[in-house]
């Protein structure tokens, strides 16, 4: 099930598909069986059936990724914790060479990690270029589901940079450049006024609101959030100026497009961030140099 695709049949009736069954108005079936090689008619259903199970099998395999990697996790947690020492001490005493898992372990991680993010990416990428543009009338659009695939996949990019941190798979120059950032990023959260603190939490807020708008849509309005928190943690005005500025023009442009959405519940959660922060930022100007 899900909402990989929707659009309009035909007959004028609302279509949303999955990876394996679709509802056409209120019925729903699976796509396997309403898909007839022999009918020309039925080419619609076959693309979308062929889309849906190569997406499912990739997706699946990415699913087995992130088991291992979730199970490596729990072990090591375990372990850390003395949970499998008695373990540990059986396999010593049946003479079990510990050290022939040294690779499995440094190199294990790295590759299921490869794999998850690549795994991913094929299923998007191959479930947009393989799902028919149309469903008999008007355009197709990707769903709601494609989105979370998507969302899963920055928070998959974000886990795989924690591991190679942790690991130290970085370079020295990006080990202490990202090690900088953190500590810089560590800082600005605290020593701020009450003030400067509402504003550095809606700017968050309005980054958290957008990171999770990739489900919806592909957005790069975050970077303007980033941007706010870097200028307050600078705490240069010119910087401060600029982004009051772009967040002036880009909530002129939320209301133009909120005038058009009658129910866009995320969307005016963000218009209020946008709005807190700039209030915030105008009327409180010179606290937060």
């Amino acid at each position: 099930g899900g909402d990989w695709l929707h659009g309009t049949n035909r007959d004028a009736e609302p279509v949303f598909a999955g990876l394996r069954a679709a509802m056409v108005g209120n019925q729903t079936g699976r796509l396997d069986e309403a898909c007839q090689p022999s009918d020309p008619s039925d080419r619609v259903t076959c693309a979308v059936k062929a889309a849906g199970g190569v997406a499912a099998t990739l997706l699946t395999l990415a699913l087995v990724s992130s088991l291992l990697l979730l199970g490596r996790l729990a072990l090591e947690a375990m372990h850390s914790r003395g949970m499998l020492a008695v373990a540990v001490a059986k396999l010593k005493e049946q003479h079990v060479p510990l050290s022939s898992l040294a690779p499995v372990r440094s190199h294990g991680p790295p590759a299921a990690w490869a794999a998850l993010l690549l795994l991913q990416c094929l299923a998007l990428l191959q479930y947009a270029a393989s799902s028919p543009a149309s469903l008999g009338a008007g355009r197709a659009e990707l769903g709601f589901s494609y989105g979370l695939v998507r969302l899963a996949l920055i928070v998959s990019m974000l886990g795989s940079l924690a591991h190679a941190v942790s690991a130290g798979a970085l370079s020295d120059a990006g080990d202490e450049l990202l090690l900088e950032a953190l500590d810089a990023a560590q800082s600005g959260l605290t020593g701020l006024g009450k003030r400067p603190r509402l504003l550095q939490s809606a700017l968050l807020a309005w980054l958290v609101i957008e990171v999770l708008r990739w489900a919806v849509a592909v957005g790069w309005g975050g970077l303007l959030a980033l941007y706010g928190l870097a200028a307050q943690r600078l705490r240069s005005r010119l910087h401060l100026k600029l982004w009051a500025l772009a967040t002036s023009v880009c909530l002129l442009f939320d209301v133009l497009q909120l005038a058009s959405m009658p129910y866009a519940p995320l969307q005016w959660l963000l218009l209020l961030c946008k709005a807190v922060a700039l209030f915030l930022l105008l009327r409180f100007q010179e606290e937060h140099l």
